[in-house]
């Protein structure tokens, strides 16, 4: 209850104390060069540094069995340097044919670097970081708490380091062209070499073309006095994707568990599997096609674009034959899949002549995946090839059994009579008060094999709506998000209702409206018999789809009031500008989800196993000055 949680919960976790600083550093150098008319030279180079202390204290008192306080301090640093050359020629023929060239050459290189330290046993709970002698004069600790046995010794110190490094150069080229800013065309190509790939396949190239015709600047369009711009437009190019493990082409390793002649060994890490010195890019084409539309003088604007994007040599894990060496599994290029989408904006300057300014933006997008191609050719695991990439598994299921007339049964090969039952043990019968489970593939047992694709978790339709309003020095602006016909499964409800015979979950549903099955008589219940199900562990499991619901919501994401300092008041107190403002953060909600929140379930599996808290209000005060 409330006062078990401000009495231990609330004092545990007021006892631990965490300190973090963090450190950044952006430094820019840029050299423009203007060689001939025209004939541009920009040489630039960046550093980006970050670093990040932390120290986690936990006092004695939290360690129940042996009474040591913990000190954990890690420090984690991260630095990429960036240089890029960029050769430009920008030149006319006859005013109306416009070229602009460019050639470039980049080099980037990425550092992370990890170090951790973690100590038990200091002096007392007032010393939170770790120096001189902690776990008693020899810097061990017992770690066996039977005080009755031989006590086992273990060091109070742990260390743990890491580095990682990897750089990526480039050559690219581009020639842009357009007649009288009507009709434009521009082709791209670029080739990349990183060092997360293997030495031979290091290099990939990466062409892309794209054509755009203003049809508002033809002579036959002069009718249409409302529209103030239009626009066509197409590409297509390709690109390339690497992994995100630096090493994983160049065999992983990690420290072995044994010692040899009193000395740690290193051992292949199995989780990189066999070496494969051919990983290389995971490559995209992708067409696009869309629209640009300004009217009524600029005051209403629409953008529409199509997307399609063929994705292959994705990174995948493969079997391998036999169990006889140490690696069953190989990292190839192997996987292929699909995006397609269309996206639209709509923009209006609703009031832009009066006191009052008033602008709106509705943004709306919808997305379509698909698994395409397998290295074996067919499904892979919960991928089917031509269906959508995210897809919710469940048990299909119809109501509830309320005799033993209606469980379905099969006869055994001694012609013994056997009721359906569950995971694979005969005793784990069906009988009145469970859940109908429908046996798909019709073995006489309910298993995951049963369980089938019953929805997308992806939405129809999401976006935002932007509202910003202007009146004199004020400012209100309003961010809306909203997402219509996405599948949630609310698992988190039969998770906290199953019996067990010692508490293992927290109950997470109101028991006043918990309606289960009692006898055949009882209608339209939700959960089956409030009982133990040792042996049908799949009557509490929550992936059934008759608990799918299909979900709309909108939310005020963020909505800011701010007051800007008149100039002329800015000026007296020697400032440029000042601005105060007020901004909250989650302010409401409207869904028809049964849950608690719907946004913090994965739109990939569409599970709310309540595994976060829903979203917080937030409330800001700040104040802006510029000199």
């Amino acid at each position: 209850g409330e006062d078990y949680i401000k009495e231990y919960m609330l004092k545990d976790l007021n006892s631990k104390i965490e300190k973090n600083q963090s450190y950044s550093l952006r430094y820019n150098l840029v050299l423009d060069y203007n060689i001939i008319r025209g004939l541009n030279l920009r040489v630039s180079g960046a550093i980006d540094y970050n670093q990040q202390n932390q120290n986690n204290f936990e006092p004695s008192t939290l360690d129940k069995d042996f009474h040591r306080s913990t000190s954990k301090g890690t420090i984690t640093k991260n630095i990429s340097i960036l240089n890029e050359n960029l050769l430009t020629y920008d030149f006319k023929i006859k005013q109306d044919h416009h070229f602009n060239i460019l050639l470039g050459l980049s080099f980037q290189k990425d550092q992370s670097y990890s170090n951790q330290g973690k100590a038990i046993g200091g002096p007392n709970d007032y010393v939170h970081y770790a120096s001189g002698i902690w776990g008693g004069t020899n810097g061990v600790n017992n770690i066996n708490s039977n005080k009755d046995e031989a006590p086992q010794y273990k060091s109070a110190f742990e260390y743990n380091s890491s580095l990682q490094e990897e750089r990526m150069n480039s050559y690219f080229g581009r020639l842009r062209y357009d007649y009288k800013e009507k009709y434009m065309f521009e082709a791209t190509i670029r080739r990349d070499g990183s060092s997360v790939f293997g030495e031979d396949v290091r290099w990939a190239t990466f062409p892309s073309v794209a054509a755009g015709w203003a049809f508002s600047d033809e002579s036959f369009m002069k009718p249409l006095y409302w529209l103030s711009f239009g626009k066509l437009r197409g590409s297509w190019g390709t690109s390339g994707q690497k992994f995100s493990q630096p090493y994983l082409a160049q065999g992983l390793f990690s420290a072995y568990a044994y010692t040899f002649l009193g000395q740690y060994g290193m051992t292949a890490n199995k989780k990189g599997g066999l070496i494969n010195r051919k990983l290389s890019w995971e490559s995209t084409d992708q067409y696009n096609l869309g629209l640009d539309l300004d009217l009524m003088d600029y005051r209403f604007k629409m953008v529409l674009d199509y997307y399609y994007r063929y994705t292959k040599d994705q990174l995948n894990q493969v079997d391998l034959p036999g169990d006889t060496y140490l690696f069953d599994m190989q990292w190839q290029n192997v996987l292929e899949t699909s995006n397609e989408g269309i996206e639209l904006e709509l923009q209006a300057n609703i009031l832009r002549e009066t006191a009052v300014k008033w602008r709106m933006k509705l943004t709306a997008s919808r997305n379509w995946s698909r698994f395409e191609k397998s290295y074996t050719g067919m499904d892979y695991k919960e991928q089917v090839i031509g269906k959508p990439l995210y897809q919710m598994r469940a048990y299909k299921t119809d109501g509830f059994y309320n005799t033993m007339d209606e469980v379905p049964y099969i006869y055994l090969a001694s012609g013994v009579k056997q009721p359906l039952y569950d995971m694979g043990i005969n005793e784990g019968i069906f009988y009145p008060g469970t859940r109908r489970i429908l046996d798909l593939n019709g073995d006489g047992q309910i298993t995951e094999d049963d369980q089938y694709f019953a929805s997308s978790p992806l939405p129809q339709m999401h976006g935002g709506i932007f509202c910003d309003l202007r009146w004199k020095d004020f400012d209100l602006s309003m961010a809306f998000n909203y997402s219509l016909g996405r599948h949630i499964l609310r698992v988190y409800d039969d998770y906290s209702l199953q019996p067990w015979e010692t508490p293992e979950n927290s109950i997470r549903v109101d028991l006043r409206k918990v309606h289960a099955w009692e006898n055949k008589n009882t209608k339209n219940p939700k959960y089956p018999r409030l009982q133990s199900y040792k042996n049908n562990g799949d009557q509490f499991v929550g992936l059934y789809d008759s608990d799918i619901e299909n979900i709309h919501l909108l939310r005020l994401k963020q909505l800011t009031l701010g007051y800007n300092l008149n100039e002329n008041v800015s000026k007296k107190f020697g400032l440029s500008s000042a601005r105060i403002y007020v901004t909250a953060e989650n302010l409401f909600l409207l869904s028809n989800y049964s849950g608690l929140d719907p946004e913090i379930v994965s739109i990939f599996d569409g599970i709310d196993a309540l595994g976060s808290y829903p979203l917080p209000r937030k409330f800001t005060i700040g104040l802006s000055v510029n000199f």
